[in-house]
């Protein structure tokens, strides 16, 4: 979850920076802080674990709720609200970036040889769905060339093999 959020910060902080986006840069850190913080409690719920969607949600809802009985901050429970909600400018750029940060992850399992890329495409499924502003764009198609630039097993395509020019 750490490494998640934390390049998930970084993430944010560089483009909204580079690319001078109109959005409160200070608030987008926050939800990326906070967008899987009942994690730390349940832990990271994916797909493969066969919890419902509505079952993950109150389950991270009941999680979320224990933490702010020690928190105890009313703004900790709005920006997480912000940011499953996704109404806000900012909450949709972190849900966007969220998904574009997995694939960060999934490319470098790919190129590890952690997991196949069939065991991960459904995470690039996801992206290309929910991925919709100009810079998210942007930022999936970089990611979509760095894939498209290493072969299966791994390893680095020339220019020639990934156009199919050296068969």
């Amino acid at each position: 979850m750490a490494d998640h959020t934390y390049r998930l910060c970084l993430m944010l902080y560089l483009t909204i920076r580079h690319q001078g986006l109109s959005v409160d840069p200070y608030k987008c850190i926050q939800l990326a802080l906070l967008h899987d913080l009942a994690e730390c409690l349940i832990g990271d719920i994916t797909p493969h674990d066969g919890i419902s969607p509505q079952e993950k949600r109150r389950l991270e809802v009941d999680a979320f709720d224990r933490l702010l009985k020690v928190l105890d901050d009313p703004e900790l429970r709005a920006l997480w609200q912000d940011f499953h909600c996704g109404e806000s400018k900012e909450a949709m750029l972190v849900r966007e970036f969220d998904y574009l940060e997995t694939l960060f992850q999934a490319l470098e399992y790919e190129q590890d040889h952690r997991l196949v890329r069939d065991e991960l495409q459904e995470f690039w499924n996801v992206a290309e769905e929910r991925v919709n502003s100009a810079v998210g764009q942007e930022v999936l198609q970089c990611l979509r060339s760095q894939r498209a630039a290493t072969g299966i097993d791994g390893r680095s395509r020339t220019f020639l093999e990934s156009t199919g020019g050296n068969q």
